[in-house]
């Protein structure tokens, strides 16, 4: 085994993706998560861990990294999700600050920046400035490709749909990383003991609504662009999430949209050896 890794928010899009990446890459694996699954992933050590339950230090013992993935969404029953999400990574820092030997790996994202309107983009950005001069490992994704997330329900909508709302004129920015690509510059942060925070993408910036054209084509379908200004498009997916609960976009998705702003990640590129862009060969869609 190459080390004992321990991954909080297993069970989430980029969670369970992790867990059998660095499974089948020859760690010893701990899938922390709120439910335990009935359908385990062979030789990996599953443990409950809820946000507001708190963590174990003694989950540390013999652990070389902790990659914290796990995040509560602020909704109507978790309004105090921001407060929850910053207390129970304090209390990570604080049990991995004993253990100097683990390397402590945060997930935040493009959403985190100064001009954030949402909640998520709000409570990433207090955890990064809580992990500054840590000694820790922050790693901003833009839109993260693969078999679930925010990429999925907007391929999703195309294959439901061919009226596609568009926030304005769909001319917010974009950057693409394929979950692969983020789970090789996690590897490669925790092998080398690399610190500090960057943002990880495609250097290359597109628009929502070059994506949505992307997409069709790739699933062969026509599309019709609906501009709508904010407050219609947020009345939109109230409405909806109200009729599909399930619905995998959410008024805090569309703020994150509307402050989306772009980064330049070369420098992270050449830092993890790592040439992002290979989103549209790898993902399928």
């Amino acid at each position: 085994m190459k080390g004992r890794i321990l991954i909080t928010g297993a069970s989430g899009f980029i969670g369970k993706f992790l867990v059998r990446y660095f499974s089948l890459a020859g760690y010893n694996v701990v899938a922390l998560m709120r439910s335990i699954p009935e359908e385990k992933e062979r030789g990996v050590e599953y443990v409950r861990y809820d946000l507001r339950e708190g963590f174990q230090e003694k989950w540390l013992e013999g652990a070389t990294a902790l990659v914290h993935c796990a995040y509560l969404k602020y909704s109507v029953e978790n309004r105090d999700s921001d407060e929850v999400n910053f207390g129970a990574t304090r209390e990570i820092l604080d049990c991995t600050m004993k253990h100097p030997e683990v390397h402590f790996v945060y997930l935040s994202s493009f959403a985190a920046h100064e001009g954030a309107s949402g909640h998520y983009g709000k409570s990433k950005l207090a955890i990064e400035k809580l992990l500054e001069n840590a000694g820790t490992l922050v790693l901003k994704p833009g839109l993260v490709c693969g078999d679930g997330g925010i990429y999925s329900a907007l391929s999703d909508g195309i294959r439901k749909s061919r009226f596609i709302p568009l926030l304005g004129s769909g001319a917010q920015p974009l950057q693409l990383v394929h979950i692969s690509e983020v789970a090789e510059v996690i590897r490669t942060g925790i092998e080398r003991k690399i610190i500090g925070k960057y943002a990880i993408a495609d250097n290359r910036v597109i628009t929502f609504r070059d994506l949505y054209r992307t997409l069709a084509a790739k699933q062969g379908r026509k599309i019709y662009f609906l501009p709508l200004p904010w407050f219609l498009f947020a009345l939109l997916i109230w409405l909806l999430r109200i009729f599909y609960p399930g619905l995998g976009f959410s008024v805090e998705n569309l703020r994150g949209m509307k402050d989306a702003k772009s980064y330049n990640t070369k420098d992270s590129s050449d830092i993890f050896g790592i040439s992002f862009g290979e989103t549209d060969r790898k993902t399928d869609v």
